[in-house]
């Protein structure tokens, strides 16, 4: 057995979406429980009672180790503040290793803290692209990935853009999508939801819609063209709409209710995750501009409609069940008939999208990280592409 110093890895949260994400991670590490020390920094302020109980006792999440306590706000606000206090824990823990995902301003804090004091970055979802975007998110990868030490790529277009911008092949490692081992970990749970019945759904007999992103619930024209497409979809199929209480205040400022009156269009706030699976999972398609539903529709097989002009997810599209289709009322009803007509193209799952990345994200980090001397316990693990 290994009796060297644990090697602390500190792995960074910003919500409980991503904490729900990150947890396949926990999992696995603790196969390397006398290697490892893994730490949860969650960047936010500390849960209420219901959201403490809902994640660390139903979902048996692990509790954050350290809570920075930022709050959310504009880019350059929430970056400066969450590398301020980053920084701070940094010097109180020196980790060996910081662990980010994805493209957020909490990511990017936290990487360039631990990059300015010489501790190691490791980037899960390295090297997505969204083309011709300049969003704050798509800049923020870019950025975290220009001063990462190891790069944990999701598909074949991301690996492709980690090494045409020069990264290092030998740090870079196609480990596939850690949202599917969270998908897998937590379907047993969905399972169990009762919301299908209570909202009268049949399997395959609905359709889902959801809206989140700033670019299209700011505007008036992409909330109407969306809108008014489920409207016109729900004369032929029920949509359950899942609309957060920010999107519902949107829409009635933009004085779109009205098409939230037909009962066909079935409105729902859904804040757990097991209940949102349940219902995804029985959909007969999509329709959304969340990046974790385009990749959640070509794991069930679903078809899905991404209401933006382009995704980061390129192999949902190229790979798997999704179109883009924008936010255009015409396109999306378009493609929702060739659905219903069963005339969509068919999809499969792309390549590592198989429940096992975090598990080749850890075997990684124990080959990369140094030993004090030489271990004698054996790990059994799975084969991983590098």
């Amino acid at each position: 057995m290994y009796q060297g110093r644990l090697n602390k890895i500190v792995i960074v949260a910003n919500s409980a979406k991503n904490m729900i994400k990150l947890s396949p991670l926990f999992d696995q590490f603790s196969r390397y429980y006398d290697f490892f020390e893994p730490i949860l920094l969650y960047t936010g302020k500390p849960f209420g009672k219901s959201e403490t109980y809902y994640l660390h006792e139903e979902l048996n999440l692990p509790k954050p180790h350290q809570f920075l306590n930022v709050k959310n706000g504009a880019p350059a606000e929430t970056t400066g503040s969450v590398m301020l206090e980053s920084s701070r824990y940094f010097d109180e823990i020196s980790p060996d290793l910081v662990i980010v995902i994805g493209g957020s301003d909490a990511a990017l804090g936290t990487a360039i803290s631990a990059a300015r004091k010489g501790i190691p970055v490791a980037h899960i979802e390295a090297g997505l692209r969204c083309p011709g975007c300049a969003s704050n998110t798509d800049i923020n990868r870019k950025l975290i990935d220009g001063i990462s030490s190891l790069f944990f790529v999701t598909d074949c277009g991301a690996h492709s853009n980690t090494l045409a911008e020069g990264k290092d092949e030998k740090s870079t490692f196609f480990v596939g999508n850690i949202m599917v081992d969270s998908l897998k970990k937590f379907l047993p749970f969905a399972a169990k939801s009762t919301l299908a019945d209570k909202l009268g759904l049949i399997p395959k007999g609905y359709a889902i819609l959801s809206i989140h992103r700033r670019a299209n619930t700011t505007s008036y024209d992409n909330y109407k063209g969306i809108i008014s497409a489920a409207h016109r979809i729900s004369e032929k199929i029920p949509v359950v709409f899942v609309c957060h209480r920010r999107v519902r205040e949107e829409i009635d400022k933009f004085g779109l209710s009205g098409y939230l009156r037909d009962k066909r269009l079935i409105v729902a706030e859904l804040s757990r995750y097991p209940d949102f699976l349940a219902i995804e999972k029985e959909a007969l398609f999509s329709m959304t501009d969340s990046g974790t539903m385009q990749v959640e529709s070509s794991v069930f097989g679903i078809p899905c409609l991404t209401l933006r002009t382009n995704t980061e997810w390129t192999a949902t599209v190229t790979e798997g069940t999704n179109t883009i289709v924008g936010p255009f009322a015409e396109k999306i009803t378009a493609t929702a008939e060739l659905i219903l007509a069963n005339k969509y193209k068919t999809g499969g799952v792309p390549k590592y999208w198989d429940g096992f990345a975090a598990q080749r994200i850890v075997d990684v980090i124990a080959k990369w990280l140094p030993r004090e001397e030489q271990a004698t316990r054996k790990v059994r693990t799975r084969k991983f592409n590098s």
